[in-house]
């Protein structure tokens, strides 16, 4: 999937269900969608426990708290592993770029 990154939303509870911390972040983003004219809005968790949280997340950490951020409309890939089992389907991400737009230069006098 690509798209846009259009926001971010620290995550840090203790589940209801497992009674264990759930700890990570949201990922907003804009999609093209074969299904809709335009844009679609997407998101996708993150476990602070993955190592694409640690290798893709964790760096831009102090651009996300930054609302000015260049991250913000950054393109974005996620790669996922689809399986079925049972006659379910599983998906597991797999791999995120982000690709931060490029700073133009400005030009003086």
């Amino acid at each position: 999937m690509k798209g846009i990154i259009v926001g971010y939303e620290p995550i840090d509870y203790v589940s209801k269900k497992t009674n264990q911390p759930v700890k990570g972040a949201t990922i907003y983003m804009n999609c093209k969608s074969s299904d809709a004219f335009g844009y679609v809005g997407k998101s996708e968790f993150i476990s602070e426990s993955s190592p694409i949280f640690n290798r893709a997340v964790r760096p831009l950490l102090e651009k996300f708290y930054n609302e000015g951020s260049e991250v913000y409309g950054a393109a974005i890939e996620i790669d996922y592993d689809v399986t079925n089992r049972g006659g379910r389907t599983f998906t597991a991400i797999t791999d995120i770029t982000i690709t931060l737009p490029e700073k133009s230069e400005k030009k003086g006098a």
